[in-house]
């Protein structure tokens, strides 16, 4: 059921899906135009760049996590119900993570193409984006929960949360920039998994903390 309604409500509010997918878009034609003269093979920064634009994106939709559910005094309800609350948040994280993440992952043969990035790494960007975008939305999650009783807290999100998120950009940009050198992911891959493991882990716990402070419950 809380699934269902995690879902049903990305479906009545688009703009959860559109805004990161639009922001990414244009930010990937902004690029492609502007340096692509200038550099000429953008081959080597094709991978760093990915990983800062699906990071920027993704902050586009995390204010709205817990805004909703705030605002009309159902976040208190579900944490005091039945429901497990780890589990709650949880769902809130993979519903991010489908919303945006996914989203990304699904279009980024597009992003490397428009960056000049070699159609033979498309589908390690791909494995990359998969190990690496949940610990996006995990470490998101704490953000958001931290600052869903201040209005729109957005601003203050993003400075919370991007100097965490710059392990995931580096690991990420590194892997990328490693196949392109050498055709192997080196160890960029590992360590962006274990980064997005160590965000499940603490993540959670971190977002249940913060909202409980949040709410004063």
């Amino acid at each position: 059921m809380l699934v269902r309604r995690e879902f049903i409500a990305i479906a009545r509010n688009p703009s959860l899906v559109i805004n990161p997918l639009m922001f990414l878009l244009m930010a990937v034609t902004i690029f492609a135009i502007t340096l692509k003269p200038i550099l000429g093979d953008m081959g080597r920064a094709a991978g760093g760049l990915i990983w800062v634009l699906v990071l920027l994106s993704s902050l586009t939709s995390l204010d709205s996590l817990f805004r909703k559910d705030y605002d009309n005094g159902t976040l208190e309800q579900l944490l005091l119900g039945e429901v497990n609350p780890f589990f709650l948040v949880l769902m809130k994280c993979f519903t991010h993570w489908c919303s945006s993440g996914l989203v990304m992952v699904i279009v980024a043969p597009v992003i490397a193409m428009s960056l000049g990035l070699s159609q033979d790494l498309y589908g390690s960007l791909v494995l990359c984006l998969l190990v690496g975008t949940p610990a996006i939305s995990l470490i998101g999650l704490v953000g958001a929960a931290l600052t869903v009783a201040l209005g729109r807290g957005g601003a203050l999100l993003s400075l919370l949360i991007l100097p965490i998120m710059f392990p995931v950009v580096i690991f990420g940009g590194g892997s990328i920039d490693s196949l392109v050198m050498s055709g192997e992911f080196g160890g960029g891959l590992i360590w962006l998994f274990a980064t997005s493991m160590l965000a499940l882990g603490v993540a959670p716990i971190a977002t249940l903390f913060a909202l409980r402070l949040s709410i004063e419950i």
